[in-house]
């Protein structure tokens, strides 16, 4: 879109040089590079009232002029701004658009809560290897993520494959501390119904990834229907947001625990800015996935 905007429009610029009393304006336009022409003299600006009146006028059709070529170009580009799809940034701003070796181009938000995870299309990568440029991924801002457990189950097939988790301005502000941005492949499955009952097959592969992470030493602290998709045509199970996941014992719940039905009872010992223990995950396992 960056391309096709600057092919339409290069980006037409006054520059207003000053040297102690002297004026002088200058037009510019990118090509290829930027390109600066003088528009103006360079007429002498110390106004008094003993100059003749041609300096004073000389000076004052200077600024005019520039104030009629200033309103005539934001009235052409709002034309064009008009003509050209409007490109979706995120509620953080600046919103980053480089992690790693990726850059991205910001699509949709997946959510109105918070307006924190969205769909994003890679711009460039480290290659093919790491991710084909042109493919769909998943970009979520967060105050903390549990990397490790969301490795382990991508590993195994049983999450998407996790492609940044760090801080999102790490190359201009390595300072910041206030959120985690995560970036991974869009799933292609879908998510799991909350009214009715998921199969013995998709049961069985979510006790099999949870008991990977227990094995691990890790709870996952949100196993819900809504936090896990269903591949199709496979006999798998992506599990999604980690953000609570971590060491037994070292991970906590936020002051707003997650979301479950209502029609399954709350964990014991589950409470706001309390531990998330593997417990809580085999309560929902024994309510939501029977087997």
């Amino acid at each position: 879109m960056r391309i096709r905007a600057k092919e339409m429009w290069c980006c037409p610029t006054f520059v207003i040089a000053i040297d102690g009393p002297w004026l002088g304006v200058y037009g510019c336009i990118l090509t290829d590079r930027w390109i600066c022409q003088p528009l103006t003299g360079v007429p002498h600006t110390a106004i008094a009232s003993n100059l003749p009146i041609g300096d004073i006028l000389s000076v004052a059709r200077v600024f005019y002029a520039l104030c009629a070529a200033m309103s005539d170009i934001e009235s052409r580009a709002k034309v064009l701004a008009a003509s050209l799809p409007r490109p979706f940034r995120p509620e953080m701003r600046p919103a980053p658009t480089r992690c790693g070796d990726l850059e991205l181009e910001y699509a949709a938000c997946l959510g109105p809560r918070r307006r924190r995870t969205y769909s994003a299309i890679v711009v460039s990568s480290g290659g093919p290897e790491v991710i084909k440029e042109g493919q769909m991924v998943v970009v979520r801002f967060t105050e903390k993520y549990g990397r490790e457990p969301h490795e382990i189950l991508a590993k195994k097939g049983m999450a998407p494959r996790l492609l940044y988790c760090g801080q999102p301005y790490a190359d201009v502000a390595p300072g910041y501390t206030g959120l985690i941005m995560v970036v991974m492949e869009c799933s292609p499955g879908s998510r799991l119904s909350s009214q009715r009952p998921p199969s013995p097959t998709i049961c069985a592969e979510v006790h099999a990834a949870v008991k990977v992470l227990h094995q691990a030493g890790y709870a996952h602290g949100n196993v819900t229907t809504k936090t896990i998709l269903h591949l199709p045509g496979r006999r798998k199970v992506h599990f999604l947001n980690f953000d609570l996941a971590g060491e037994e014992g070292k991970t906590y719940y936020s002051v707003e625990l997650p979301w479950w039905p209502e029609k399954v009872p709350a964990p014991e010992g589950m409470s706001p800015l309390g531990p998330v223990t593997k417990a809580h995950d085999l309560h929902y396992l024994k309510h939501l996935f029977p087997q």
